[in-house]
């Protein structure tokens, strides 16, 4: 965008209230596509394509976008956060609306919170500005993503290949919903048929 653009759109936007800015973003900004596949079981929106697909509307109609993490916990290899995302008007700082979100990142590392914060954001921005992603429905991918434990998967992949249902069951014991339905889609159907065998053996 020109500065003579920029200008005129600052002064057209100037006496514009948080809740209209918003609005021309949303107006703008209908729609997000998902990227391929590219070796995992479904399509994604990434938080760069949330940033990327939002950065000009917000900067072109004067609404300072900032996310802040207000609670953080650890349960072994997830991290948990909690984060406020802060829209504010520029021309009126006063002016802003917040909002709260939380995010779930797996990773056997460092990199959980990143991935918890990432998540958060991204999807804070998509709920608040109703932005659709069409195909599978965000909350979807959210139960995957957010609670795959990719270790879980393989130890419970290898225990399947072993035949040890004592073990299937071990690994799966006093999980979380989430976390059992986000490994038990990644098996695929031969798996799954063959844990369903070993577990319908075990003793009662």
């Amino acid at each position: 965008m020109t500065d003579s653009n920029l200008s005129r759109t600052s002064k057209k936007r100037s006496d514009l209230s948080l809740a209209q800015r918003i609005a021309k973003i949303m107006q703008e900004v209908t729609y997000i596509k998902k990227r391929p596949k590219v070796g995992l079981p479904y399509p994604y929106v990434a938080h760069d394509d949330v940033s990327e697909a939002l950065r000009a509307a917000f900067i072109r109609w004067g609404v300072l976008c900032l996310p802040s993490v207000v609670e953080e916990r650890q349960e072994g290899n997830r991290c948990v956060l909690r984060v406020t995302i802060t829209l504010t008007n520029i021309d009126n700082p006063e002016e802003m609306l917040t909002k709260s979100f939380v995010g779930h990142g797996v990773d056997s590392q460092d990199k959980g919170p990143g991935k918890a914060l990432s998540y958060a954001v991204k999807i804070g921005l998509l709920k608040m500005l109703m932005i659709p992603t069409g195909e599978r429905d965000v909350e979807q991918d959210q139960v995957e993503q957010s609670f795959l434990d990719t270790d879980l998967v393989t130890d419970v992949a290898q225990a399947i290949t072993d035949g040890d249902g004592a073990k299937i069951k071990s690994l799966m014991h006093d999980r979380p919903d989430e976390v059992q339905i986000a490994v038990w889609r990644h098996l695929n159907t031969a798996a799954k048929k063959t844990a369903k065998q070993l577990l319908a053996e075990l003793p009662a």
